[in-house]
């Protein structure tokens, strides 16, 4: 089988300096503070853990973008307590808003939704209600059906395909751009 060739998107345009891009993954937490350095923006894999203890070495990170569907290597609390926790809002609960509306809520996000009617059971539940000016505002993310700034889209990218890996890369690209 042929070794597939990993294309990253232009990251680099992001930013003025040069952004390093490790072959190998951190073997332990004091080589992942070695290789943060200064950065603003850390994109981590299910390997590396962002703790409290990290984040006191790494103090110019703001935005921690994670390179997977599973929070479990970071830890979400000290996050909000920085400030760092992110928000998404919902237009919509329709399938696909109820969808991230409940991936929102089991990773502890703070989630608002818009919808034309109010949803008892998923306020019940911790979604909070607000008009779309207010949704609009008050988010990081949004999930829509229309072309709002800033969009979060619903689609999960997982698995290490070549296809998979430059979907994933494109996503993470968007989220980075809008912060």
């Amino acid at each position: 089988m042929a070794k597939q060739e990993i294309v990253i998107l232009p990251l680099q345009a992001l930013s003025d300096e040069a952004i390093d891009f490790p072959e190998e993954r951190c073997s332990n937490e004091e080589e992942l503070i070695k290789r943060t350095g200064d950065a603003d923006v850390i994109l981590v894999d299910p390997w590396d853990k962002v703790t409290a203890r990290y984040l006191d070495a790494c103090p110019s990170v703001k935005y921690v973008c994670i390179c997977g569907t599973s929070t479990a290597n970071v830890d979400l609390e000290e996050l909000k307590k920085r400030n760092m926790g992110k928000s998404v809002g919902v237009i919509g609960l329709g399938a696909l808003g109820k969808a991230i509306a409940h991936l929102a809520l089991a990773y502890k996000m703070n989630a608002s939704y818009f919808s034309l009617h109010r949803k008892q059971e998923w306020e019940d539940q911790g979604l909070r209600y607000a008009d779309l000016p207010t949704v609009l505002k008050e988010n990081d993310n949004y999930q829509a059906y229309k072309d709002v700034p800033r969009v979060m889209f619903a689609d999960v990218v997982a698995g290490y395909t070549h296809e998979a890996l430059e979907r994933l890369y494109a996503k993470v690209l968007e989220n980075i751009a809008a912060y």
